[in-house]
């Protein structure tokens, strides 16, 4: 947990960040667009100048939101490990949530979002440290990419929150 953030690999990385990759692809076609016109034609395209020059800060703007959401939030607990598995495994049988892994040093699982969900559903990682444990929740980086989870992302955060802290009042 040195960068306190959700490592990515590249196909992750292409979905999450697909927004802004896809504002930097048009600002390079609108500024080819142009080049070429000008030229072959001795034409300058002012609109598609522009159109490029706006997507650079758009998509510089959707990669800050895009990062941002990969910054794990950290909550101290008491609780061992089983106690957090347990705590877990409650949580994916209420809300239908999938465990891809138990191991020793985390929890991965997503969601099954219902047909008419406004997401592609979540991904949620919980990592173990010493006395506390790391929570992040993202969409679903084995699916579409989305700028928007709706709060779904802030609402698996705080189920996950609510389920550590009653499990610490319980056990302890």
């Amino acid at each position: 947990m040195k960068n306190k953030t959700l490592p990515l690999i590249i196909s992750w990385a292409n979905t999450h960040y697909g927004a802004s990759h896809l504002s930097l692809l048009f600002a390079v076609m609108f500024l080819s667009i142009t080049g070429v016109t000008l030229y072959i034609d001795g034409l300058f395209l002012s609109l598609a100048f522009w159109f490029a020059i706006a997507c650079v800060p758009l998509a510089y703007v959707l990669y800050r939101m895009q990062r941002s959401k990969l910054k794990f939030q950290n909550l101290p607990t008491t609780l061992n490990k089983q106690a957090i598995y347990d705590c877990i495994y409650h949580l994916s049988v209420t809300y239908d949530w999938d465990i891809d892994h138990y191991g020793d040093d985390c929890i991965v699982a997503h969601t099954n979002p219902a047909l008419w969900h406004l997401t592609w559903g979540e991904q949620i990682f919980i990592v173990f440290d010493q006395n506390q444990v790391w929570l992040n929740s993202v969409n679903d980086l084995n699916k579409r990419t989305s700028i928007c989870s709706f709060g779904h992302n802030k609402r698996n955060i705080q189920r996950i929150k609510q389920a550590l802290t009653q499990g610490t009042a319980i056990k302890g």
